[in-house]
């Protein structure tokens, strides 16, 4: 006879069964004061690239984001039939049809077939995913020439000869029509970002737009420089044409980066220049005409681009014009193109261009266009299951390290992400941006767990930080009214400070199943560490067991920094399951035994193929109270994913008879009673939200009774297991 038996926190089942499977679920809805966030689970942005592309094949344009924050792929659809009206849906389904993509990402139409090819930078160039959803039926895209770069010809006064494009990765090119003959021509930034080079397609004069031919025409190309030092741009008679190299595959000149856009601003035919420097907050507007000098020559320039209010964005602005308000006109997004020290939280964005698309104007309409529908808190974000008010549901700790536009600084704060039923529907409220005022405390690279430190009821905290120590902040509150003192380092059972190194990721855990809450915590270096709990409920005290728990080594890009964040799930017997985020961004499983801490298996290292972006981090926890697992994973780009899976189904061949059997009062308070239908003996264990074991007996009959008293309320978990028979109930404590 089979039984359906579900996962809950930390315990009972390893997550990894074959029939088990993780799906990404949109449809929770998440609250802030008044209003219901759109796409809250979308994961947030930092480095946003924005193309127009029909995924689904209805005929309107929807939006593609590749984030060079973590090489993320977004994809977000608009709903809206109605022109002018814009409604976008994060649609994670479609974002594995796109292929693996590197520092930047344009869509453009290359073949002339009237869907988006994809361009994206290998080494110091680009090359080519041709469209071929027209042939499949289904979003779909092939290798050009087998990713072979893309490449022009040249002739810089010692003969003719082919090489590839040059576009540094650090950089954003133009790839539009510039010549206005249909093909789609190239424009990027010479090896110090002092000129530009234009690439002119020679497939609308060859008659065959499907094989891509381009010619470098020009290397000054706007008849514009710009110092290699500054910002300042050069114009007219303090124009000169920096001819640097005679090969653009060198690197022997310096490069600082540059962003470039082409739109034609004032109507006169020519696409004028938008240009952002790796240094600058701001853009610059150059204006070009057609002149005896040159073809496209500049006339005029402006650092305060768009007018009213121009860019402010602090580093390294770049600028797309793309159709997000479903009404056909494209409009003007900015964004950073820098993965660190830029805007992390507002960094889109969005005018809204209410003139023609070869005559905008510009009506600013927000600086966190699609941000300000989902949960986005920064650069790195650090999910961690609590019930902080004691009501029997788990809410959400989110810790998260923000930069500090004004005071150039990182900080780190913890958001309440509190778990509610409003009008009979569950959903989550957000319902502090600072819980409790952490941020006061200045700590970087916050990481907080959540414990019954003391035994004394109610949840405290642990908190690692980017200096690898780690800090108690107590509650002296209450456990539905939780208010915390001073931070104390801890030390341990010597007196040594637990100095981890650097980032320290602690997780409070009973993994020897003794009744006490165990210390487990990752660091930069990726390994993780294990502290035993040597001293009583009330009074803990750690001693090092190994600072390499099950062998583990969370997967890092340059084999030095791992950054492990551990989340433990209890299998079965002594059984556990070690899930650990990492820097490249999958989640590492490994398994082990709680007797033999230091002996592990890598079960594998991309674990379900499931990655969101760098710097992963995972926990689970049955949030929505349906019995069933969930997952919430945060990564680099500031938000959440959120995953639901199907329960874990346990068949026993050997147990005669359905078992019927019942924990109850529930809710209750001062006593827990455990009945069963089955005479005979079976271990009763019952476990908190933190997968400390609060008590474990072996009856000899079916009806069994624990004193509660002393126990903190919340929500707990009771096991019963007897013949091999295993299943769980759970139980309120008020």
């Amino acid at each position: 006879m089979a039984y359906r038996i579900f996962t809950f926190l930390l315990l009972l089942f390893s997550l990894t069964g074959a029939a088990q499977t993780w799906q990404r679920n949109a449809s929770i809805p998440v609250q802030v004061e008044n209003y219901y966030l759109a796409n809250p689970w979308m994961g947030g942005l930092n480095a946003p690239q924005f193309s127009n592309i029909d995924v689904n094949g209805d005929g309107t344009k929807d939006l593609f984001v590749f984030d060079r924050q973590g090489e993320r792929k977004l994809v977000f659809v608009q709903t809206s039939t109605a022109s002018g009206q814009s409604y976008w849906y994060h649609s994670p389904q479609y974002e594995n049809l796109f292929p693996k993509l590197n520092t930047w990402v344009l869509l453009r139409d290359m073949n002339c077939d009237g869907w988006e090819d994809i361009v994206t930078n290998y080494q110091s160039g680009m090359v080519l995913y041709i469209n071929t959803t027209p042939i499949t039926g289904a979003l779909s895209f092939e290798p050009y020439e087998n990713l072979q770069l893309i490449k022009s010809d040249y002739d810089l006064g010692g003969g003719p000869f082919n090489a590839p494009i040059y576009c540094m990765s650090v950089d954003i090119p133009v790839i539009e029509d510039i010549d206005g003959d249909g093909d789609m021509d190239v424009l990027t930034n010479t090896e110090s970002s002092t000129g530009i080079y234009y690439y002119q397609s020679q497939q609308a004069q060859n008659g065959d737009c499907s094989v891509l031919d381009f010619n470098c025409v020009n290397r000054c190309y706007g008849m514009v420089s710009e110092a290699s030092e500054s910002f300042s741009l050069f114009i007219g008679e303090q124009f000169t044409c920096p001819l640097n190299v005679v090969n653009p595959k060198s690197k022997s000149a310096k490069h600082t980066g540059g962003t470039l856009a082409a739109i034609d601003l004032n109507g006169n035919g020519i696409k004028d220049l938008i240009i952002g420097d790796v240094t600058e907050s701001n853009l610059a507007a150059v204006y070009l005409v057609d002149t005896p000098q040159g073809p496209d020559s500049a006339v005029a320039f402006t650092t305060q681009f768009p007018m009213s209010p121009p860019i402010d964005l602090h580093l390294f602005p770049a600028a797309y014009y793309e159709d997000v308000t479903n009404d056909g006109i494209s409009d003007l997004l900015v964004a950073p193109n820098a993965i660190f020290g830029a805007e992390d939280r507002k960094s889109v964005w969005l005018y809204v261009n209410q003139g023609t698309e070869s005559n905008p104007d510009w009506v600013f309409s927000s600086t966190d266009f699609l941000q300000n529908q989902s949960i986005d808190v920064g650069v790195g974000s650090y999910p961690v299951s609590a019930d902080v008010d004691a009501d029997g549901d788990l809410d959400v700790l989110l810790a998260a390290r923000y930069y500090d536009t004004e005071n150039l600084i990182s900080k780190s704060c913890i958001h309440l992400l509190r778990n509610d039923t409003m009008n009979g529907e569950w959903q989550f409220n957000w319902a502090s941006q600072d819980w409790m005022g952490l941020s006061a405390l200045n700590f970087q690279n916050i990481y907080p767990s959540w414990g019954d430190w003391d035994g004394d009821g109610d949840g405290d905290l642990v908190i690692g930080e980017l200096n690898g120590n780690l800090y108690l902040v107590r509650n002296v509150g209450s456990a539905n009214n939780p208010n915390f003192g001073a931070p104390q380092l801890l030390m341990d059972a010597t007196g040594t400070v637990i100095d981890l190194g650097q980032s320290s990721t602690p997780l409070l855990v009973d993994v020897n199943q003794d009744g006490l809450l165990d210390l487990v915590a990752g660091e930069k270096s990726g390994n993780v560490n294990f502290y035993k709990n040597v001293g009583t409920d009330a009074s803990p005290s750690w001693s090092l067991v190994t600072e390499n728990l099950a062998g583990a080594q969370a997967s890092s890009y340059l084999g030095l920094d791992g950054y492990s964040v551990p989340a433990l799930v209890k299998g079965e017997g002594a059984l556990w399951n070690l899930y650990l985020g990492c820097e490249k961004g999958w989640v590492n499983h490994y398994q082990f035994q709680g007797n033999l801490p230091t002996q592990g298996q890598l079960m594998d290292e991309q674990w379900l193929d499931i990655r969101e972006g760098d710097r992963s981090s995972v926990v689970f926890g049955d949030f929505s109270g349906e019995g069933s697992a969930d997952m919430l994973m945060g990564h680099s780009g500031g938000g959440l994913a959120y995953f639901t899976t199907d329960s874990v189904t346990i068949s026993v061949d050997e147990w005669e008879e359905e078992l019927v059997w019942a924990v109850y009062p529930n809710p209750g308070s001062e006593v827990l009673r455990v009945k069963s239908s089955k005479v005979g003996p079976a271990s009763i264990v019952v476990i908190d939200t933190t997968g400390r074991v609060m008590v474990k007996k072996v009856a000899a009959d079916g009806d069994v009774s624990f004193d509660t008293s002393q126990w903190g309320a919340g929500l707990y978990s009771v096991v019963l297991e007897s013949n091999g028979y295993r299943q769980s109930k759970l139980w309120l404590k008020n």
